[in-house]
């Protein structure tokens, strides 16, 4: 019956993201063509495109982007724009796909002709040769595991959360588990460059820490939703702490099922899945108590200037209140990250000037929303997972509400010198 119910949640809370969040544009771009071109006669508005996932195996971590895009744009916006240049964006899906992604970048490349592309993919590697071959600035997210934010030869590619290398793993992990009581720690994820390996890094730093490996599986498709033969794997090896860096829908039946099979965990732990729209359903909110869920920016229980800020443009601009989903937070950094580029560099700069200003910038920290800033001039890898610092921060589902686990807000770490993931 509980899984039946959470699965049904999860159903749910996907199509009210869908229904909300899958505008195909707030307005066409007046930026010209590709590469270094100039943006247009003082006034012309700026367009930017946004590749994220809006259908397939991955959307149902992504259908809220736009919102946080939308919200940010339009603080910008109400204050006149960055120096009388409006900013508009131009959605694009990328099916969940590499094959997708390029084509979405292609398109706003060469047919919507865009200043920018602000990524929210986890398929944007399949893209990225063709946006450096284009000269394009790029400010997203480096969950994808692709090698483009690592490789020097990438000039236009700024990462708005910590130039994820996702062969890294960090003592942060040991940090969590040990506060959590864990003795045998396990992990499931997705197929990809990421998503596995972020799973197994969870586990080998557990390890190094002197805690047992537990049951680990690492090449599950990312819209799949049957997940007995690894229930039965988490219980049959005594795994009682797990990390599922999953699409929400794949980790939630998980939840589900260990839930029906009667296995009490000490600690699960959910890369995605904080916010109000968890809250918002009865059946979800019961059946995911006690579960940890891992946020990169600062929550929105930690009541500083930063998150009262974000909250109030989600609720003015986006029409969205309560807690931010990760959709959210992603959308909003993406666009910070923008703007912040955009107002070194001067609204009328040409796309090659915006990307010498912010490739010299080192305080950027999304407005106080990350724990550390980004040097932009000498970009640090980060573990996959992990912002700037190797931080993250843990809430847990607790009857309606999220509480930070106390003195481990945030929790930052080390990269473990010598160990990596080589799967």
């Amino acid at each position: 019956m509980r899984t039946r119910a959470l699965v049904a949640a999860v159903a749910a809370i996907a199509l009210g993201a869908t229904m909300a969040g899958c505008g195909s544009s707030s307005g066409s771009g007046g930026s010209s063509g590709t590469g270094s071109g100039k943006t247009e006669a003082a006034g012309a508005s700026i367009n930017v495109g946004v590749v994220t996932s809006l259908t397939g195996g991955f959307a149902s971590g992504f259908l809220t982007v736009e919102n946080g895009v939308k919200a940010r744009f339009g603080v910008e916006n109400a204050k006149g724009g960055v120096d009388g240049h409006k900013l508009t964006y131009t959605m694009a899906d990328d099916a969940s796909t590499a094959a997708g992604a390029l084509s979405a970048t292609n398109k706003l490349i060469k047919q919507d002709k865009v200043y920018s592309i602000l990524d929210a993919s986890s398929t944007f590697y399949g893209a990225a040769p063709a946006a450096k071959a284009a000269d394009m600035p790029v400010v997203g997210v480096s969950f994808d595991g692709g090698t483009a934010w690592h490789d020097k030869s990438y000039t236009t590619f700024f990462d708005s959360s910590g130039y994820a290398d996702y062969s890294l793993v960090p003592d942060t992990w040991s940090k969590i588990w040990k506060s959590q009581g864990c003795t045998k720690v396990g992990g499931i994820g997705n197929t990809g460059p990421s998503s596995g390996r972020a799973a197994e890094a969870a586990v080998i730093a557990a390890q190094k820490a002197g805690l047992q490996r537990g049951y680990l599986e690492t090449q599950l498709a990312p819209g799949t939703t049957d997940i007995g033969p690894q229930v039965i794997g988490l219980k049959s090896s005594g795994t009682d702490c797990v990390y599922i860096p999953t699409t929400p829908s794949l980790a939630f039946a998980v939840v589900a099922g260990l839930r029906q099979s009667g296995v009490k965990m000490k600690a699960i732990v959910l890369p995605t899945g904080y916010g109000a729209d968890i809250l918002e359903n009865k059946a979800g909110a019961q059946a995911a108590q006690g579960v940890d869920f891992l946020t990169a920016w600062t929550p929105v229980e930690a009541q500083t200037d930063a998150t009262k800020a974000f909250q109030e443009a989600l609720s003015k601009y986006a029409g969205v209140t309560g807690i931010p989903t990760f959709g959210e937070y992603v959308g909003w950094g993406i666009a910070d990250l923008f703007v912040y580029g955009l107002k070194q560099a001067g609204g009328g700069a040409s796309q090659a000037d915006f990307v010498k200003a912010l490739r010299a910038s080192t305080t950027w920290d999304d407005g106080g929303l990350l724990n550390n800033p980004t040097n932009f001039a000498d970009p640090a890898p980060t573990a996959g997972t992990f912002t700037p610092g190797n931080c993250t921060n843990v809430v847990k589902l607790e009857g309606s509400a999220f509480k930070m686990l106390d003195g481990l807000v945030p929790i930052c770490g080390d990269i473990l010198q010598g160990v990596k993931v080589t799967s």
